[in-house]
């Protein structure tokens, strides 16, 4: 019976390990990008975070990219208010969540966009090597929008449906996004953006 007894105990002690290990491993988008505001761009002594939100998330091959908004407040009222629009970049690891990096846009508070435009967007790249990617993300402002697609230097095509009125999309190995395509019914082309355009043609895009 010993034996039998060991065993229990073993399956036991490896229901624990795993399910430490699956608790690790779930993801809170407000917990994990509270933790990574930055200050840079809202400076805590002459600034306070206010209505912070998390609009949406998407996976990417190694892990999440979550997109929030949020206003900087000015604490001096002669100084504008920016809204503010973000994004930042998660790897799953065995035993938690890491935060490799982020973007974030602001704009003023009660800025309207053009009624021509369509969606509003913010691009980047990082990391080196293995762990090189670009990534673009933004806001649908036109409910004419049914998706957006993102062309990056590596060759990669990634079609992003706008759940939450938003768009993600990251890929790995490539440093550029050549271009953007907001795409309408039946897949009709709206709008092009070429986000390298106002300083020449980007690397490995033609």
């Amino acid at each position: 019976m010993l034996p039998k007894i060991e065993l229990k105990l073993d399956i036991i002690i490896i229901a624990g390990v795993l399910a430490t290990i699956a608790s690790g491993c779930s993801f809170n988008p407000q917990t994990e990008i509270h933790s990574h505001l930055p200050e840079s761009t809202c400076p805590p002594e002459k600034n306070a975070i206010e209505d912070f939100r998390i609009l949406g998330s998407r996976d990417w091959s190694r892990g999440k990219i979550v997109v929030y908004e949020a206003i900087c407040r000015s604490k001096d009222p002669s100084q504008p208010s920016m809204q503010l629009f973000g994004h930042q970049i998660f790897v799953r690891s065995l035993f938690r969540w890491q935060f490799i990096s982020g973007g974030t846009s602001g704009s003023s508070l009660n800025a309207q966009p053009s009624p021509k435009q369509l969606v509003d967007y913010s691009s980047g790249s990082g990391g080196s090597g293995n762990y090189q990617r670009a990534v673009v993300s933004g806001r649908i402002l036109n409910p004419e929008v049914t998706a957006v697609i993102a062309i990056f230097n590596n060759g990669r095509i990634i079609r992003d449906s706008g759940a939450d009125g938003i768009f993600a999309m990251v890929s790995s190995g490539a440093s550029e996004v050549c271009e953007l395509r907001v795409l309408g019914a039946n897949g009709k082309v709206l709008q092009k953006y070429k986000p390298g355009s106002l300083n020449g043609d980007l690397p490995g895009c033609k």
